[in-house]
Order: C-alpha cells, then sequence, then structure tokens
C-alpha cells in the first residue's frame, strides 16, 4: 500500500489528507449548484449523498494510503475546496477503471486565482513521486477553466468519451516523467 504524506502544504494552501472533519467541507460544495454544473449530471449533490461519498473517499484513503484532499486557504484557514487523486473507478468508456486521476473542486470566491492549478500541481507532484505511472483528468467540454488547468500542469488531451451519468467527458493525460 502507499502512505502519502498526510498534509502537502504549496504558497497558499494546506491540503489535508481526507478524514472526518471535511465531511460539512463536501456537502457544502456540493450544494452549490455553480461547483456542480460540470460534474456527471450537473445537480447538486443532496447531503445524504455528499456525506455518502465522504465516507468513501475517507475509506479509499484506508485502503490504499493516498485520496481526497480538502483544501484550506492558510491565510484564512477556511476550506475552500478540494483537490482529488484516486482510482477512476467504473463507469468511463474506454477508461480503465485503475487508471489514477486527479480532479478539484473550488467554491466559487476561489475561483479564478490559480488556486485549483495550485493544488493540482501539487497532487500531480505526488502521484508521481509515488510512481503512479499517469494520471488523468475526466473534463465536461464546456468547462473550459478546468482544461486551461489541466493544460497548466502539462495534460495532454487523450480522447473524448461518455461518462458515468451519459455526459461527454474529454480525458486529458499526462505520463510519469522519467
Amino acid at each position: 500500500m502507499i502512505d502519502a504524506a498526510a498534509v502537502i502544504e504549496t504558497e497558499r494552501l494546506r491540503l489535508e489528507r481526507w478524514d472526518d472533519r471535511h465531511t460539512d467541507l463536501l456537502v457544502r460544495l456540493a450544494s452549490t449548484p455553480a461547483v456542480m454544473r460540470f460534474i456527471g449530471t450537473g445537480d447538486p449533490w443532496p447531503p445524504l449523498l455528499a456525506e455518502d461519498v465522504a465516507r468513501a473517499e475517507r475509506r479509499h484513503w484506508e485502503d490504499h494510503g493516498f485520496g481526497w484532499r480538502a483544501a484550506i486557504d492558510k491565510e484564512t484557514g477556511r476550506g475552500i475546496g478540494l483537490v482529488s487523486l484516486n482510482y477512476a473507478g467504473e463507469g468511463t468508456a474506454g477508461l480503465d477503471p485503475g487508471e489514477r486521476e486527479i480532479g478539484w473542486w473550488l467554491e466559487p470566491p476561489a475561483w479564478g486565482r490559480g488556486l485549483g492549478s495550485e493544488g493540482a500541481a501539487a497532487l500531480r507532484d505526488e502521484a508521481f513521486q509515488l510512481e503512479m505511472p499517469s494520471i488523468i483528468a475526466r473534463i465536461q467540454p464546456p468547462n473550459s477553466a478546468s482544461i486551461g488547468v489541466a493544460k497548466a500542469l502539462g495534460m495532454e488531451f487523450d480522447f473524448e468519451t461518455t461518462g458515468r451519468s451519459g455526459e461527454r467527458l474529454v480525458v486529458y493525460r499526462m505520463v510519469r516523467p522519467r
């Protein structure tokens, strides 16, 4: 099993291993229409679903030694989002469930400040330090901001597909540098 650091610090973020303290952060993010518009069906999640996902992500850490991280603004101490590194899982056509996926969700006041790129770059680096062979990002094509983050990380377009909820997705990929 991999054993990733419990906390990663960037210039402006404290990226904490996902645990019980972060459930309310996911409930808040997942109930925000602007955050959810490019996730799955685009609909906000009810609190019970967000709580179930938070529990599953805690189990992911226990089972695999890496996973989601709460993104805490170091200046304010406030949880402003999450960055994720996890297995892609079932349900995306043409994608092996064992692929490692990187992702980022931020609350709207944090948008446009480079925080998504900053947090995602830290997890990209962690993935390659943990000797993961590659990382992917699944992004709905209208989500130009997330496509910009993927490109800023050094990821390149791989293919277009369909997600679990029937949504159109583009997959970006980066292979671990030698």
